[in-house]
Order: structure tokens, then C-alpha cells, then sequence
């Protein structure tokens, strides 16, 4: 089998995309499924995810399937660290300002497992225009 296939099928009155692939952490073949408007925007998503595939790789699917709440800790490990500044003085990564934007950070609703914006998928906050925190 090859390493990815997509398909569009009809089934229970809708038209739904579908995506094999190897997971190349795992070994395991995944198959991700998506309800779709028509057949046209079926063909669209699989073409989408196919490209996707080509251009990142398999893993690009399996990040974007992740919650708010993962990306959020991403977000606080990756770019929520204090300054580090150059002999000269020239600031090459961090926030000067670490407690306010710590303070900010704490406002969003990750931390609360009841909280409906830490359980949605990433990818469908991004989708959703009127989604508001």
C-alpha cells in the first residue's frame, strides 16, 4: 500500500472526504473522515489534505487535530519565556515585559477542563469566524 490514498464517497445522505495515510511515528495506518456540503467541496477537502500531506508531511494532520488547550501550553513553553539579550545588549528571544503577558495569558480559558474553548479542536476555533473567548 501506498504511503497515502484519498477518496470521496456518498454515504447516509452526505458526501464525506476520506484520507488514508501511515503514521510515520507509529506505523499504524489512520483514516480521517469529513462530512462535506457537496461533492465538489468533498473533492476540495481530500485534494486539501493530500497537499498538505506533500508539503508538511503526515505529522501537519496530526497537529492540527490537537485541542486549545495543547496548543496553549505550546504556546507558553515556546514563546512565553524571559529575554535573553546579546554581550551588546540586543534582545534575541524572549518578552521583556514576562509578567504581563503571563497576567494576559492567565485570562484565557485553558485551565478549566469544563471550558468549552480548551475542548475544541484548534482547527475548528480557526474556521469559526464568530468563535469568541
Amino acid at each position: 500500500m501506498s504511503t497515502r490514498s484519498g477518496s470521496i464517497t456518498f454515504r447516509r445522505g452526505s458526501w464525506y472526504a476520506r484520507l488514508i495515510y501511515i503514521d510515520p511515528a507509529t506505523g499504524q495506518r489512520r483514516d480521517l473522515w469529513k462530512a462535506c456540503e457537496s461533492k465538489v467541496a468533498a473533492r476540495q477537502q481530500k485534494d486539501a489534505w493530500l497537499r498538505e500531506i506533500d508539503d508538511s508531511g503526515a505529522e501537519s494532520l496530526l497537529k492540527s487535530r490537537a485541542t486549545f488547550a495543547e496548543f496553549a501550553e505550546w504556546f507558553k513553553a515556546t514563546y512565553l519565556v524571559a529575554a535573553t539579550y546579546t554581550p551588546d545588549g540586543q534582545k534575541e528571544h524572549g518578552l521583556r515585559s514576562l509578567r504581563t503577558a503571563e497576567i494576559n495569558f492567565r485570562t484565557t480559558p485553558t485551565s478549566a477542563p469544563s471550558a468549552c474553548s480548551g475542548c475544541k479542536r484548534r482547527r475548528a476555533i480557526e474556521r469559526n469566524a464568530r468563535w469568541r473567548p
